[in-house]
């Protein structure tokens, strides 16, 4: 439960920042996931691609950097060709 209630106010925090800061960012997506990994960055993934998802990482929740694109779906031996929203990142072994 600590976890969750941590995990939920970095992404307030994150979020907020992202709106009321004079110099922020325009990183356009909705459906936000902030993920607190054990390297001590926090990278975010959110819906914004018709045809997979994008993410991006911070050290500090203020400055993000994009990774890009970081799943493309849309083909036969994808699990999902369409509908990619609200995308959930859990950490596996580092």
């Amino acid at each position: 439960m600590k976890h969750t209630s941590s995990l939920l106010c970095a992404a307030i925090l994150s979020i907020s920042l992202m709106c009321g800061c004079t110099k922020r960012q325009d990183i356009r997506f909705g459906d936000p996931f902030i993920l607190t990994a054990s390297d001590g960055r926090y990278y975010m993934y959110g819906t914004s691609m018709a045809d997979g998802f994008e993410a991006f990482v911070s050290d500090d929740l203020l400055n993000w950097e994009s990774c890009g694109r970081i799943y493309q779906g849309g083909g036969q031996e994808q699990w999902c060709v369409d509908c990619f929203w609200a995308p959930e990142v859990y950490e596996r072994d580092g």
